[in-house]
């Protein structure tokens, strides 16, 4: 089992949402595996699974919105700009 965590952090001023999975018998740190969805998609868009399936197989999973997309902050909305 695993648990889930809602997390935000700043990149450039802005702020980003994730979740934070953690297995449920973490006793402390353990392998992270930082998952971005890719060009405009996001965290709701199929990846939870993955993250689950890392999380019961020991590993944290963080997965994030890009700023400009999802529940991450950021105007224009949608922006997508990978000199950024």
């Amino acid at each position: 089992m695993f648990t889930r965590t809602d997390l935000a952090f700043t990149s450039h001023g802005i702020t980003c949402k994730g979740y934070l999975y953690m297995p449920s018998d973490a006793k402390g740190p353990v392998p992270c595996v930082i998952m971005g969805h890719g060009f405009a998609a996001t965290r709701e868009c199929g990846i939870a699974p993955f993250a689950e399936a890392f999380a019961n197989a020991g590993y944290a999973a963080f997965m994030f919105d890009y700023r400009h997309f999802g529940a991450s902050g950021g105007e224009p909305r949608q922006l997508l700009m990978p000199s950024r």
